[in-house]
């Protein structure tokens, strides 16, 4: 290290003289390693800041090495010099590889300034804020709000993200950096030729510049400053100001840890745990009791605070109005777990289900386990069953890769044991385990307790077990009738 001179501060080594000059010299900072091959003399850089008068300003410097987080404001440039700058366009869908719709914009029309590594004066048309989306990152323009992506091997503008077309993986190369898209395997790598900002290929570079907080004015460099010359002396640093942005949740919920960031760094805003019927949109400043109207600012992504300012999870959840119905099974489902009625017959000559309580055999009709529609109560219209009582329902849910059939009246379990059909007072996983299957408009159940009896059927005498598959019976599956009705709120009692 040098001494440092009076307003100036010493920066480095430079192999020779730099008279006074906005560009940044070549220089060996302190701690570097200088090879030379004869006696070499190297002359002290210093740099002073004009102008400002102690204030601030955002700059945003080059890219070089792989930052600790890639989460910020950027600017994307062609290269090194910011030939050509990437520029926010509005819509969706429109194309940066057309040059006529303007996406590259020559250094010289931007307003901005460039020195050395730092660019200056930049206006929000040309920041690109990065957020970490999953393990990739989306880059969405601040001024237009628009979003870069990769559509069809085209760089496009998206108007909201898109998971499938926005997810950049930014990687450090030779002091540049790859944009690599991950919606397409054929052209993943944003590159700059022929005066657009395209996709190519193979693997090209662009340079990206972060932003950063610096002492207001122009920095000039040299090797031979005088003490007491008119460059002012770098101002006391200003205490690092830093907000709070901390994150409230319900009741039951886990809670979300608050973050402390820099006045001008951005934070990514977290997912939170979200109770059994409700989905959780993203973070508000207000409270909501179950609104009506979804509230007009909701933050997801990444927010840059300007204050210290708590988030309130907002969640949303439909209910339905109406009564209960159940509607015929016509397709097997990708999940049989719900509530189900059970018949033999689909009009109105059927025979229902009906839950015994104990653990008390099906085939005996005394039993009481089979149900005409008039002596069931309820009523059939269509495909439509309505005004069912929990004596013919029965809840189906997984019990391994099988299923189980439980009443909600009699808490009782539909089982095959010894050849014959059974209720059962509790699940056994050796007699209580079905597998519903779609037949021919018809719904198997085959029990896994018998090789010998394994199939459920219907005959005169009532519900019972058989030895082949002919015999089909119908589920009609539970569904809310009348409309339903979506709330906003941030409270969970």
């Amino acid at each position: 290290a040098a001494t440092a001179v009076e307003g100036w501060t010493f920066v480095g080594w430079a192999a020779s003289k730099v008279a006074e000059t906005t560009n940044k010299p070549t220089y060996y900072s302190p701690g570097q390693t200088l090879t030379v091959n004869s006696n070499t003399t190297v002359y002290a850089v210093y740099k002073a800041t004009q102008g400002g008068s102690g204030s601030t300003e955002t700059v945003y410097e080059r890219v070089t090495s792989t930052p600790s987080s890639w989460a910020g404001d950027y600017v994307i440039t062609s290269d090194a010099s910011a030939s050509y700058v990437l520029k926010g366009l509005s819509g969706n869908r429109v194309s940066y590889e057309t040059a006529s719709n303007g996406g590259a914009a020559a250094f010289s029309s931007t307003g901005m300034t460039l020195e050395g590594t730092t660019l200056k004066n930049v206006s929000s048309q040309y920041v690109f804020t990065a957020a970490a989306s999953g393990s990739y990152f989306s880059f969405k323009n601040k001024s237009t709000g628009t979003y870069l992506a990769n559509y069809r091997n085209v760089l496009y503008t998206y108007s909201s993200l898109s998971t499938s077309y926005c997810r950049w993986t930014p990687t450090v190369s030779g002091g540049a950096v790859t944009m690599k898209n991950t919606a397409s395997s054929s052209y993943p790598y944003m590159a700059y030729s022929n005066s657009v900002f395209q996709m190519v290929k193979s693997s090209s570079t662009v340079c990206l510049w972060k932003a950063a907080t610096a002492a207001a004015g122009t920095t000039v460099y040299a090797t031979s400053p005088s003490a007491g010359s008119t460059q002012p002396t770098e101002p006391d640093p200003e205490p690092t100001v830093t907000y709070t942005v901390s994150f409230s949740v319900p009741s039951g919920v886990s809670a979300v840890a608050s973050q402390t960031v820099t006045a001008g760094q951005s934070v990514t805003l977290p997912a939170a745990g979200a109770p059994s019927g409700y989905t959780l949109l993203g973070w508000v400043t207000g409270t909501y009791n179950n609104a009506s109207s979804r509230p007009s600012s909701v933050f997801t992504g990444s927010y840059t605070p300007t204050a210290n300012v708590t988030f309130n999870a907002l969640y949303s959840c439909t209910a339905a109005s109406g009564s209960t119905v159940y509607e015929l099974v016509t397709s097997a489902p990708s999940n049989w777990a719900g509530n189900y009625v059970v018949t033999y017959g689909n009009s109105s000559s059927l025979y229902a289900l009906k839950g015994l309580s104990g653990n008390t055999k099906y085939e005996s009709t005394s039993a009481g386990g089979a149900a005409t529609l008039s002596a069931s109560g309820m009523t059939l219209s269509g495909t439509t069953l309505s005004n069912v009582s929990d004596a013919y329902v029965f809840t189906v849910a997984a019990s391994g890769s099988y299923y189980s059939f439980k009443n909600k009246s009699t808490g009782t379990y539909l089982a095959s044991r010894s050849n014959y059909l059974y209720s059962y007072t509790s699940l056994s996983t050796s007699y209580c385990r079905w597998t519903p299957s779609m037949s021919g408009g018809t719904v198997t159940l085959k029990n896994t307790a018998s090789n010998k009896y394994p199939y459920l059927a219907f005959s005169s005498r009532g519900y019972f077990m058989i030895n082949s598959s002919a015999s089909g019976v119908y589920l009609w599956k539970e569904t809310a009738g009348g409309s339903s009705t979506t709330v906003y709120t941030t409270v969970i009692n």
